[in-house]
């Protein structure tokens, strides 16, 4: 008899286990790999997840947002338990974004490389909206992060209403994301950096050379010429106190990236090289920089502490090449795409194994 009651158990359990799975299709796992490293505290996290966008952290070193590809659209993933949560189903949906409180998912659609609309996952109601639509589409660069760490200000196109309401009732004040430094000639920006305290908001516009410093809070707007000979400025990312912007450069025949720091202080000076030769960088809360680099028959991940000591991560094979490391805010975890031989592009993270 006891027998038998366990097997009904069991079955009861299997049946209910099913029910939530067929009432919950946005859930799903991620097969992952994991290995500990034995010479330093990072562990290595792969996914059998293929995508072709750098993915994004989402409030801290513990999820990852990813955009549209593969028959898939926006998602969610515990890089710990390999859930994967599905925001949208729509493989258009790129860019994804969070806030810093995890509260919101930033993401656009995109075709072509642009982008015409703005959207927003509210993770309390798990709900999607729409925030606006642009007449003409633009660059789909420019709103990778739309929304300031404080979540005091969004982005947004000319001409839009000063203020708009987020999904949860948090009233937000919008930038316009054009610029004109003589009247009547209008400029594209290419990149965007956030200040850590959103008090400024950084502007590229990579085909002038041309950087914006917007101090948002008393509505100021610096223009300055980028000089760095030989070179044109890519990307760039603030230093947590504002005194520095950390500048990615590639070389005019496009065979050399180098990073280079410009002092805020004196912002008419040349830039200072830091690191040459390298792939790719990003820079976490402390000012950490994190950046890859091909030597030899290896590609490598180092990252280099606000003191100056430079630590080696991970070595690589020549076709295991990191791709777009982007560090969490706390900096004890890095993402990346990892290329392999067969042109594949698998997400690995490395986390410091004190979670």
């Amino acid at each position: 008899m006891k027998k038998n009651s366990k097997t009904v158990l069991f079955i009861i359990n299997l049946l209910s286990l099913l029910l939530i799975i067929l009432l919950a299709p946005w859930n799903s796992f991620a097969q992952i790999i994991t290995e500990i490293g034995k010479t330093n505290p990072w562990r290595e996290i792969r996914f059998d997840i293929i995508t072709h966008s750098a993915p994004a952290w989402c409030a801290s070193g513990r999820q990852l947002v990813l955009g549209g590809g593969d028959g898939e659209g926006i998602r969610l993933v515990d890089i710990y338990s390999g859930e994967i949560r599905r925001i949208t189903n729509n493989i258009r949906h790129k860019n994804p974004s969070c806030s810093s409180d995890g509260r919101y998912i930033f993401f656009t659609d995109s075709q072509s490389g642009e982008y015409k609309n703005l959207y927003v996952y509210n993770a309390r109601s798990k709900k999607v909206s729409s925030i606006y639509s642009l007449g003409k589409p633009l660059n789909m660069v420019m709103v990778y992060e739309p929304i300031s760490p404080s979540g005091k200000y969004l982005i947004g196109p000319p001409n839009w209403k000063e203020i708009v309401t987020l999904p949860g009732g948090e009233p937000v004040l919008i930038v316009p994301i054009h610029g004109t430094i003589e009247i009547g000639k209008p400029i594209d920006y290419s990149q965007l950096a956030w200040s850590p305290d959103s008090s400024r908001l950084y502007l590229l516009n990579s085909y002038a050379q041309i950087l914006s410093i917007r101090e948002l809070d008393i509505n100021k707007e610096t223009n300055i010429k980028i000089r760095i000979k030989g070179f044109y400025a890519k990307r760039i990312k603030s230093s947590s106190d504002n005194t520095k912007l950390y500048i990615e450069a590639m070389s005019s025949d496009d065979m050399v990236t180098n990073l280079y720091e410009l002092d805020l202080k004196k912002p008419m000076a040349a830039p200072k090289l830091l690191f040459n030769s390298i792939n790719h960088f990003d820079l976490d809360l402390e000012d950490s920089i994190v950046f890859s680099r091909n030597k030899g028959e290896f590609n490598q991940l180092f990252i280099a502490k606000k003191g100056g000591e430079i630590e080696l991560i991970k070595k690589f094979s020549f076709y295991a090449w990191p791709i777009s490391p982007h560090v969490s805010r706390d900096g004890k975890a890095i993402v990346f795409l990892q290329k392999l031989p067969t042109d594949e592009r698998i997400i690995t993270v490395l986390a410091k194994d004190d979670k």
